[in-house]
C-alpha cells in the first residue's frame, strides 16, 4: 500500500495516530487530516478556530530530498494533479503517488529524436500549462510569479501581465473585458464573492427599477401585427417608443456605468485577493507541498459559483416579472 501524506501523523482532535484503515476526512479550508469522529464531535474542523488566522496544516516529519533539492526554493516537477513540487528527476509524485514517467509516455507524441535535458533541470513538459514559461525568479509585488500562476490557474499568463502593469508607478486601476461583459457573474467565477454580491444587487436593483417601463415596451411590441404592417402602424410604434426614449437611455446609461465600474476595479481587487491569500498561506505553510495543495484548492475559478449566481439572478428576475405582470 502507498504511504499517505498524513500516515502516522497525529490527529489534532484526539491526538491519536492516523492510520490508513481509519475513517479520515481532510478539511478543505486548512488541509488538516482528522478522524471523522473528531470532525463530527466539533461539527467542524478541529482547527476551525485557527482558520481566521490563515492556519495551514503541515506534516511533522516531511524533510527535504536527500539529493539537495529544496522544494521551498527550487522548482522541479510540479505535479499537475495535486501541485506537489517534486525533485526534477523524480519519477513518482510524493504527494499523490502519480507516476510521471507513465503519464509522460502516455501523453507525449512519438518523436524520432529527442533533445536530452541536463540533470536537475525542470522539464517544462511536466509543468501544468499555466506554469509553463513563468520565470522561477520573477516576483510581482513581493510574491513569486509562479505562486500567482498556480493560484490563478486558468488565464494565469493574461492576469500576470495585468498584475505587472499595476506595479508600474502611478497605475492604480486596470481593465477587464471579461468583467465588463459578464458583470456580475465574473466576480463569482473568480471567487470575489463580496464584490459579486454587490454588483449582482446593483444589477438586480436596476432591473427592478426599470421593470415597469420594460414590461410596457414589451407589450407595445407584442401588440404589433405580425403581418400586413401599415405605415400607420409603424408611425404609432415610433410615437409610443419615443415616449419611452428617456427611460431607455437612462437604463442604458446606468447599466453602462455599472459595467465600466466593474471593469475598472476587477483586476486591482483580484490582484489584492490573490496576493493576500498567497501571503497568508505562505506565512503558515512552512511545508512547500502543503502550501501548493492549499493554493490549488483555494485558487482557480469556480464554475459552480458562476452557475449559482446566474440561476439566482434568473430566479429573482422571474419573480419580479411575474409580480409586475399581475399589477
Amino acid at each position: 500500500m502507498e504511504k499517505l501524506l498524513y500516515e502516522n501523523e497525529l490527529c489534532d482532535g484526539c491526538k491519536k495516530p492516523l492510520d490508513p484503515v481509519d475513517d479520515i476526512v481532510v478539511c478543505p479550508e486548512c488541509g488538516t487530516p482528522q478522524h471523522r469522529a473528531c470532525w463530527l464531535e466539533h461539527n467542524a474542523c478541529v482547527n476551525d478556530a485557527l482558520h481566521a488566522e490563515g492556519f495551514v496544516w503541515r506534516t511533522a516529519g516531511m524533510q527535504e530530498d536527500a539529493g539537495g533539492f529544496d522544494p521551498k526554493k527550487d522548482i522541479g516537477n510540479v505535479c499537475g494533479t495535486c501541485g506537489t513540487n517534486n525533485p526534477a528527476d523524480g519519477e513518482i509524485c510524493t504527494g499523490c503517488q502519480k507516476n510521471f514517467t507513465e503519464d509522460e509516455q502516455a501523453n507525449a507524441p512519438a518523436q524520432p529524436f529527442a533533445t536530452a535535458q541536463p540533470s536537475g533541470t525542470p522539464k517544462d513538459a511536466v509543468l501544468p500549462p499555466f506554469l509553463r514559461g513563468v520565470s522561477a525568479d520573477e516576483t510581482i509585488g513581493g510574491v513569486k510569479a509562479q505562486d500567482i500562476a498556480l493560484y490563478i490557474q486558468l488565464g494565469a499568463k493574461r492576469y500576470l501581465e495585468k498584475f505587472r502593469k499595476l506595479e508600474l508607478p502611478g497605475v492604480k486601476i486596470g481593465w477587464s473585458w471579461a468583467a465588463f461583459f459578464f458583470t456580475p457573474y465574473w466576480f463569482f467565477y473568480r471567487k470575489l464573492y463580496r464584490l459579486g454580491g454587490i454588483f449582482l444587487g446593483l444589477t438586480f436593483a436596476l432591473s427592478v427599477f426599470f421593470a415597469g417601463p420594460t414590461a410596457e415596451i414589451q407589450k407595445i411590441f407584442l401588440a404589433m401585427p405580425l403581418s400586413n404592417i401599415t405605415p400607420a402602424d409603424m408611425a404609432g410604434l415610433q410615437a409610443q417608443l419615443t415616449a419611452y426614449a428617456p427611460v431607455l437611455w437612462g437604463m442604458f446609461g446606468l447599466t453602462l456605468a455599472i459595467r465600466i465600474a466593474a471593469a475598472l476595479i476587477a483586476v486591482p481587487t483580484y490582484k489584492k485577493k490573490v496576493m493576500a491569500d498567497i501571503t497568508s498561506m505562505r506565512r503558515f505553510a512552512k511545508d512547500e507541498n502543503v502550501f501548493r495543495l492549499l493554493v490549488i484548492r483555494r485558487g482557480g475559478a469556480s464554475g459552480l459559483a458562476l452557475m449559482g449566481s446566474v440561476l439566482l439572478y434568473d430566479l429573482l428576475w422571474m419573480i419580479v416579472n411575474q409580480t409586475v405582470s399581475r399589477l
